[in-house]
Parts: structure tokens; sequence; C-alpha cells
């Protein structure tokens, strides 16, 4: 197995101090270089405190690796080893004691997040967030009283601070006075450097904690709390980090709905945090982060995804940035794979129309109002001769095919197809195959030809596999093919919305659909699979693929890489990587792991490769950070995320001279509909080597590729070679 390059960050460090920089940022689950060294930076503005977390997270990766213990998800152990650290430093002087007690912390750290990870992790799908620090360091904090060991004594302000306590207002003073608290830093100028990692990382996390902090401030004026006290500060700092959670890195982005848990859950903890301090102040210890723990697991457990379909897919598991999910999702919501939805393959072949569609006006409603029947329809007309006869129509005997990959639950072909214009009411879905998917729900193909199934319960089916033919059972007065998903095994159970997924739309030109919902009376094609495109465009892990750059000194080199989750990458020779996906109906780029000119030209010309024989269109929405766009549109999608929206549209055709289809592609930036840049591209695809050449025109110039070399990286059992392309 392969991962993607390393980053720049820990080739200098090394393994061991990357993951201790790492560690930084980890505590508010940012990866980028700036969440490492900024809040990193904002610990060493008190230079005793900063060394004491380093320390504790040294002594916490140590222990790891001597006790060769996996590394856990952002290593939240190495975290709370270092805000461990972080803690003694605040409340103790440097002495050997208070360096043991350190040291101390950092092994609990390892020992007590394993601990969390089996107790509360596993079973509740909870995160360990800062949990160690608070049960660690109440015991810490014990143990350096039973030890009488000397405070510490806050430095004096340096330079800076005193100019921001002089020009700032005071509720800007107290907004970065509690952003610094988060890691042990509470002064301007930490929580000044601790809130650009926030704003580097993401604009709309920034947003929410601003956006907390101000809440929290309004409900502690309210109850009377003044507002420049410690525990004021203290509810200011559960109020961002709560709400960062809740309604930020475990949230998925899109409409009020993270907004308004980030108000609740600032709200909440505000009123636990008083609690908290109070309750600790009377016992002689420190809250530490038990307010927010406490209150982020309350309202995770709370809307947890049994509270209801509308927390089924609200939270995210691993945590990550907005813009990024963000960002996929409108990817995977143009390519047919949104969350909500179900995606199905056409369960015909040829093209067949929509002779009843979503809600329709006779028998799709209520309940059962997720559900398309399907007919074929030739000059206008279901049927040839008179109609009298099920032979007469032309889809009567069709073959039916799987839209799905499951397992058959249950099936019956034994009713009677009817005449023309009659029904059987008491069988209403008549013959039929009903088909477990993975996500739980099932599909339902109805009124299929008695003594046609080629499948029986228990049987596993793919898509595009024979399982019928098209017949006239149950409730049909018409040949036809009803289909839909539903919520549970049970013949009549509430439908689920789906829409269909790799279908052509008829016209002028054909469009190719990824995520299409076709409306009543109108048609949909089954596409013709190209299997020699399909075989040279397959990208086993190994293979290897050289390309000429022109007007550039170095070829691009590329190598086809897994890594541990099991993504396949195209790694580039300058460190730059694309992950992708193949199947058997396309290849699709989905994620870029740094950026690189010639391997951004190869990406944006063939981003979405459908694996079809047709000439046809189709859409994609390549995300607007892949574009090479100009210094002040990377400014403002950056600023604004969300404001810029990227289209993508494709076509296809064959060149006869050249052999191969030309696949040309033209990509727009728009902002509320208007387009301020574009570019375009072709490239060339043969049946035999895949993608052969590549041109990408945009604004700065022409970025051109040609294949002239392929092979396979040799491996334990697996024998390299290499072949030059001839000219």
């Amino acid at each position: 197995m392969a991962t993607p390059a390393p980053t720049n960050e820990s080739v200098i460090l090394g393994p061991f101090f990357h993951t201790l920089l790492k560690a930084y940022g980890s505590f508010l689950y940012f990866r980028s270089p700036q969440s490492h060294w900024l809040p990193g930076a904002a610990t060493l503005f008190n230079p005793t405190v900063g060394i004491m977390g380093l320390l504790g997270g040294i002594t916490s990766l140590a222990s790891r690796r001597l006790l060769t213990l996996p590394n856990q998800v952002y290593d939240l152990d190495v975290v709370n080893g270092v805000l461990l650290g972080l803690m003694v430093g605040t409340f103790f002087a440097p002495t050997p004691a208070s360096i043991a007690l350190t040291l101390m912390a950092g092994i609990f750290a390892t020992l007590v997040s394993r601990l969390i990870h089996s107790a509360v992790v596993l079973p509740r799908g909870l995160p360990i967030l800062s949990s160690p620090l608070f049960i660690v360091g109440i015991g810490l904090f014990a143990v350096g009283r039973a030890l009488a060991l000397p405070w510490a004594i806050p430095p004096a302000a340096n330079p800076l601070d005193l100019l921001f306590y002089q020009w700032l207002p005071t509720s800007v003073l107290a907004w970065l006075i509690s952003m610094g608290q988060i890691y042990f830093s509470p002064t301007p100028c930490g929580g000044l450097l601790v809130g650009l990692a926030i704003l580097l990382s993401s604009r709309r996390l920034f947003l929410v904690i601003i956006l907390a902090h101000a809440i929290v401030r309004i409900e502690l004026s309210f109850l009377g709390v003044i507002p420049y006290s410690i525990p004021a500060s203290l509810a200011g700092t559960a109020a961002m980090l709560t709400a960062l959670m809740t309604g930020g890195v475990f949230a998925r982005p899109g409409g009020h709905r993270p907004f308004v848990l980030a108000i609740i859950g600032a709200l909440v903890v505000g009123i636990v945090s008083l609690a908290a301090y109070n309750v600790f102040y009377h016992l002689g210890l420190p809250p530490l982060s038990l307010a927010f723990v406490s209150t982020t697991w309350l309202i995770m457990i709370a809307l947890s995804p049994t509270s209801g379909e509308p927390w089924s897919r609200y939270w995210l598991y691993p945590p990550q940035l907005p813009e990024t999910v963000a960002e996929t999702t409108s990817l995977a919501e143009a390519r047919g794979v949104a969350e909500g939805s179900i995606g199905l393959r056409a369960p015909f072949f040829g093209t067949w129309q929509v002779y009843q569609g979503w809600n329709g006006p006779y028998t799709h409603q209520g309940e059962w109002r997720y559900a398309l029947d399907f007919h074929q329809v030739i000059e206008g007309s279901a049927y040839c001769n008179d109609g009298h006869q099920l032979t007469d129509y032309y889809c009567f005997n069709a073959a039916i095919c799987s839209p799905v990959s499951g397992q058959v639950t249950a099936c019956r072909d034994d009713l009677p197809d009817n005449l023309p214009g009659a029904v059987d009411a008491t069988n209403n879905w008549g013959n039929f195959i009903l088909i477990a998917l993975a996500s739980g729900h099932h599909l339902l193909l109805a009124h299929l030809r008695q003594g046609s199934l080629t499948i029986s319960p228990g049987t596993m089916v793919t898509p595009g596999q024979i399982l019928a033919r098209c017949g006239n059972s149950g409730r049909s007065p018409q040949p036809h093919l009803h289909l839909h998903v539903q919520t549970g095994p049970w013949l009549g159970n509430p439908t689920h919305p789906f829409h269909l997924t790799h279908v052509i739309v008829p016209g002028e030109p054909c469009i190719l659909h990824l995520d299409h919902l076709p409306e009543e009376r109108s048609s949909v094609q089954h596409p013709r699979p190209c299997p020699p495109l399909a075989r040279a465009l397959y990208r086993a892990v190994g293979r290897s693929f050289t390309y000429e750059m022109k007007h550039h000194n170095h070829p691009l080199e590329l190598r086809v890489e897994i890594d541990l989750a099991g993504a396949t990458w195209l790694v580039a020779n300058t460190r730059a990587s694309v992950a992708f996906v193949q199947t058997d109906t396309l290849v699709a780029f989905y994620r870029r792991h740094a950026s690189d000119s010639s391997l951004n030209a190869l990406l944006l010309t063939t981003a979405l490769t459908p694996l079809c024989e047709e000439t046809f269109a189709w859409n994609d929405a390549i995300p607007v950070g892949w574009l090479p766009t100009p210094w002040w549109l990377r400014l403002l999608n950056w600023s604004l995320p969300g404001i810029l929206k990227g289209t993508s549209h494709y076509h296809r055709h064959w060149q006869p001279l050249r052999l191969c289809w030309e696949q040309t592609v033209q990509h727009r930036v728009q902002c509320l509909g208007k387009t301020l840049w574009s570019c375009h591209g072709s490239a060339d695809l043969s049946e035999s080597l895949g993608w052969v050449r590549f041109r990408l025109h945009t604004p700065r110039g022409v970025v051109q590729g040609e294949l002239i070399r392929h092979g396979m990286h040799p491996d334990h059992g697996i024998a390299g070679w290499e072949h030059e392309i001839e000219s």
C-alpha cells in the first residue's frame, strides 16, 4: 500500500516532531500547517507554559510508541498530552516536581485516551475531545496541591498586549482572551494567533465562534454576571468550543441547522460553565474542560441519528472542515451520490418513457408517492396493431435488469398476466422482486411477467443483471414496470426518495445524467457500455504514465497508488495527487492534494469520464478551488465560501481520423448566475491507451500534454515493465 506524497512540513520536521506539532491544530480538528504553528506560537507567549505543553506532548507520543499503541484519529492522545502540560505550567511554577507531574501527565493522557475510546467512543459514537484533560487534570492538580507546589507567577504583559489593552474595545479584548484561553494563553496576543489559525483554516468556523461568543455574552449579561470576570471568560471559551464542534467540524453544512445548534450549544454551555465554576471553586479545583465536553456530548446524544430523520445525516465522523464538506457534497450531488436520495441504474435496456411519475394522478399518492412507472413508446404509441393482445405492447416481455447491488428478500411470479384493460385488485403489486439495499432500504420491481423470474430469495444481484421480464400482473391495466424504494421489507411500506443515475435523456445533443428524476411522458435511455474504453482507462495500482508537457522543462510522471483507507490516487512526480474512483460506467476524480499545473490540466479535462460509446454531453460541478482562477476570484472564494459556483459542461464525439474519442469541456465560475471567468479544454481518449492527449486553455495560456510512456511499477511478485508510445 502507498499513501499520497508527504507534506513539506513532515519532511522538514521528521515524523515524530511533525506529529507533535500537528497536535496543536488537531485539538480543533484542523490539518493545515498554519493551524499547527500559530496555536503553538500562542502558547509560547508564556515560555514556561509553552515548554511544559511541549514536554507533555513529547511524553504522550513517546509513551504511545514505547507501548506500540496504534495512532488515534487526529492523535487525540497527543493533543491531550499537550493540553495537560499546558495546564500544569499554567498553575504551578517550574520545579523538578512540576516537571515530573508533566511527564506523568503525558503518560496518563495516552492511557486515559484509550480508556475513553473503549468506554465512550466505541459504544456511543462520541468523540474524545478534551475529556482526558478534565479527568487527568483534576487528579494532577490535586496532587500538586498535596505536594504544596509553588504557584506559577503570571508573566508581565508584553508591549503588544499593552497596546491592545489601550486601543482595543473591551468586547474585542474579552473575545481575544477567551480565544487564547483555549490553549492556556489568555492574552490578547495569544487569542489573536489562535483566532488567526481558525480564520485561515475555515471562514465558516470563524463566523460560528464569533456568533457563539456574542450569544453567551448576552446571556451572561442578562443573568447579571460581571462581563470581564473569570467565570464570564471561561464561559466564553466553552461556548466557542461547543459551537465549533456541534455547529462546525462535526456538523454537515447546509441550511440553518448548524448555526441554530451553535446558538443552542452556546446558551446551554453558558449555564453549565457557571455551575461548574462555582461548584469547583468551593472544592478548590479548576473546572477545566468539563462544561465544554459535557455539553457537546449532551447535544450529540440528545440529537443522535436515532432522534429522527432530520438528524440521521447531520453528524460527521471523522470531523471535517465545513468548506471541505460543502465542496465534496456539491460534487457528489452533481454526480448522483448525494445524501438523502438513493441512486438507481435504469432497470431496463433501450429507451423507455415514464408512464406515471412521482405524485402521479393514479396510484402514486400519499406514502407511495415516490415511484415511477415505465413503458416503451414508439411514434407516440405504446402498442402496435389494435392493442388487444399483450404481445402488441412494445414493453411486454422486455428484459428487466437489476438497478442496484443487493440481496433478494422476497419475490413471486405465479400470478397470471392480465389482458389489456383488466386488473387484479387483490394482488396490487402482481409478480414482484424485493431487493434489500446496504442502506437498509428495499427496492421493488413490480408487475412482472408470469414465470419470468431468474432469481430466488437470497440471491445476490448486481446492476445490469437480468432478473425477469416486463409483464402485466397485479393492479396493472397495460404492460409496464413499476419501480420504487421503500423504507421497510414489507409490501406496502412507505416509499423513499430516489433518483436515476447513468441514464441518457434523448435529444440534440443527448445528455448523460448522473442525477436525474424524469417527469411524466419524458424518456430515458440506458447507455451502451464500451468495454474497450473501460479496459483502457482502468488504472491498476502500480501503473505508471508519463506525459510530455509542451513548453515545460519536466514531464508529468504519474503513478497509481492506494492509501490505507482503500482510496486510489494518481500521484505526480511534483508531490501533487488526486483521488479517483473507477466503476464499470465511469472514471471520476473527487479529491485533490496539493496543486500542480500539469496535473491540473489532466484533472480538469478528464475529471468525469463516462465509459460509454455514444456521442453525448454531460454536466459536472468542478469545485472553484480546483480551477486556475485569477487572484481576486481566489480571494473572493476564500473569504466568502459558497458565493461562487463552478459549472462544467462536457461533450464527446468520435474522431475517425485520429481513431479516438475527443472529450471537450467548458468550465465556468458563476456568481448569482453571472459568469465571471471561464476556461476550456479537451482530451483524446484511445480505446487502447486511455488518455493520450489533453489540452487546457485558460486566460493565462495553454497547458498541453501527450502520453509518451506507460508501464507497471515492480512490486513483490509483480514484474515491472515500461513501453514507449510510438508517435
